[in-house]
């Protein structure tokens, strides 16, 4: 896992996101090269990283592809990093 990491300032603006997703979520941009691609890490060598089970990083996971962070692209059969709207984040926040 990488040592530093750039998160975009949408990380801490979406008020949906909670505590295992944040972490998560900087775990994952923790891993991007020098282009700003990420390099989706293997979730049990994130959990490992975490300090926390399987089970939570898998759920942390899919709160992240619910709320649009993270999205499978069946081309590449990879998961991709992606930033929801502003717009979607203030939506989903009042609900």
């Amino acid at each position: 896992m990488g040592k530093c990491a750039l998160v975009p300032a949408e990380v801490v603006l979406d008020r949906r996101l909670t505590l295992p997703e944040i972490r998560l979520l900087i775990t994952i941009f923790s891993n991007r090269d020098s282009a700003t691609n990420v390099d989706m890490p293997d979730l049990n060598a994130m959990a490992e990283f975490l300090a926390i089970s399987f089970d939570a990083a898998y759920d942390a996971r899919l709160g992240l592809e619910a709320k649009g962070w993270v999205y499978w692209d069946p081309v590449q059969a990879v998961l991709r990093v992606a930033t929801p709207s502003v717009d979607a984040m203030a939506e989903g926040a009042q609900e």
